[in-house]
């Protein structure tokens, strides 16, 4: 619930985010490679108003990943 209601307030378009950024804000404290589940069962239940994309590798320090998450229209 806490990523969903971060995606609702901060979430852009344009804004790539730090997988260690999205973490904090899902409460599990910047540890690495944790939210991409969450931001896929995030799709799951939402549907095509949750939208994302992400870029990068992971244990890569030049490519870490990366999200770019938005809600396409207003979702209760």
């Amino acid at each position: 619930m806490k990523l969903f209601n971060w995606v609702k307030e901060h979430g852009l378009r344009n804004d790539w985010v730090k997988d260690s950024t999205l973490s904090w804000h899902a409460g599990f404290r910047g540890r690495q490679d944790c939210v991409g589940d969450y931001i896929k069962e995030l799709r799951r239940k939402i549907g095509s108003a949750f939208c994302f994309e992400i870029r990068g590798e992971r244990w890569s320090r030049e490519k870490p990943i990366e999200y770019k998450v938005w809600l396409a229209e207003e979702v209760s």
